[in-house]
Order: C-alpha cells, then sequence, then structure tokens
C-alpha cells in the first residue's frame, strides 16, 4: 500500500496522473489578482435592445368617411363572373340584381319521351287482342334520338342529388327497378311495383342506387364497356 502511494505521488508531480484525479481549472479565476467585492450602488446593470425601431403610429383621417372609398360595382360584370363560378347564387335570383335575358342561361327541359293516355284495369286481360294491338302500336311509335339521349346524359349527372334525375326516371323501367318487375310473381298486387315505377315516394336506397352515388363513374365505365363488346 506503501508503495502505491507513493508511485501516485510521484505520478502527480510528473502530471501523468488520470483526468478524474487532477484540479478544474475552470472554476480558477483566470486573472492573478484576487477578486474584490462591490457595493451594490456601485454596479451597473446593461438592458440589450434587439431593435430599436418604433412603429410609427397611423394617423387616421377623421374627415373622410368609409362611403367616400369605396367605388361603385359593376352590377353586370359581377354577376356575369358569379355565374360563371356558381350560376345557382342566391345574388342572380334576385330581381334586382338579375341578369338581361340575352346573358341568363337557357333552362333545359328533361325530353319527354313518352305519352301515356290509355289505362286498364288491374284486372284486364293483357293477353286479349285489343291490349296487344293497343300496346303493339304504342310501343312503335317509341323513339329516342341521339340528341335526346345526350340532353337526359348530360342533365342527370349527380344521380340522387340531382332533381332532374328523379324526373328523368318517373314512369320508366330503368336497370334499378328491372329486376324487381321480372321476378314479380303473377298472383304479387302491382301496386307496391306502380309506386315504384312513377316514382311516388322520394326514398332512392336500393341496393343498385346505393352503390350508383359513390361508384358512378366506374358505373359509366363498365357501362361502356359492356356497349362497346355488344356492338
Amino acid at each position: 500500500m506503501l508503495y502505491g502511494l507513493v508511485d501516485l505521488a510521484e505520478k502527480k508531480k510528473d502530471g501523468l496522473d488520470s483526468s478524474t484525479s487532477s484540479e478544474c481549472w475552470w472554476i480558477k479565476p483566470s486573472r492573478k489578482r484576487k477578486l474584490s467585492s462591490r457595493r451594490s450602488q456601485d454596479l451597473t446593470f446593461k438592458k440589450h435592445k434587439f431593435n430599436d425601431t418604433k412603429p410609427q403610429p397611423v394617423k387616421e383621417n377623421i374627415k373622410v368617411k368609409s362611403g367616400q372609398t369605396v367605388k361603385p360595382v359593376n352590377i353586370l360584370n359581377f354577376s356575369e363572373i358569379l355565374m360563371s363560378v356558381n350560376k345557382h347564387s342566391a345574388w342572380l335570383y334576385t330581381y334586382k340584381f338579375s341578369l338581361p335575358k340575352s346573358t341568363q342561361e337557357t333552362i333545359i327541359e328533361i325530353p319527354k319521351l313518352h305519352n301515356v293516355d290509355f289505362m286498364f284495369k288491374d284486372s284486364e286481360d293483357l293477353s286479349d287482342q285489343s291490349c296487344v294491338s293497343k300496346f303493339t302500336s304504342y310501343f312503335s311509335t317509341l323513339s329516342v334520338s341521339e340528341a335526346e339521349c345526350e340532353t337526359i346524359k348530360s342533365e342527370t349527372k349527380g344521380q340522387s342529388n340531382n332533381s332532374s334525375w328523379h324526373m328523368a326516371r318517373k314512369g320508366r323501367l330503368t336497370t334499378s327497378n328491372f329486376g324487381v318487375v321480372c321476378k314479380r310473381k303473377p298472383g304479387m298486387p302491382p301496386e307496391n311495383l306502380v309506386k315504384v315505377l312513377m316514382n311516388y315516394t322520394d326514398q332512392f336506397d336500393g341496393p343498385s342506387v346505393c352503390w350508383g352515388r359513390s361508384h358512378e363513374h366506374a358505373a359509366l365505365r363498365i357501362y361502356e364497356d359492356n356497349l362497346k363488346k355488344m356492338s
């Protein structure tokens, strides 16, 4: 043990001891003179300023009123710009700011493809010759032009969110209810089926309609692909 202490003392003299055994130099002042205490009244505190520029106050002109600074709005120009952005804005429906008839957009109506001016009772035998001839002559007069198809297609976009779509479905055998008509049993009363075909209810929650609300583009693409295969 004594030999160890002697060896440690020799290394300390030579400066070969470990860093943890040496004294801390950062707590020792760099100046050689001894520090002397000062009185509190002799101390001067400095305040650091980062931005010496002072904001200039804005002078309000009390003489000028807000109504004098507002320029008059060109109603016609504003209405035309608004129509290009949102043609159903409430501004355009008011009488005071309505556009002239020459610049207003014409309302396109859904083509009326059929007009049923006859009616048969539920107890009527549809296989009777008079009924067959009546329906045959009626179906032979039905025709849809390409322009009418394009009009119906453009005006019924959005499906159930579009009011024109509900009007176009009224009285027509669409793909959504075609399966219901084919699966109808002979003894089933036709009231519910007629109610669906004539759009007597506002509830459009069939499986195909619910799927079409979120997959309209996909359904249209599938329909066009199948149509190309058939042609």
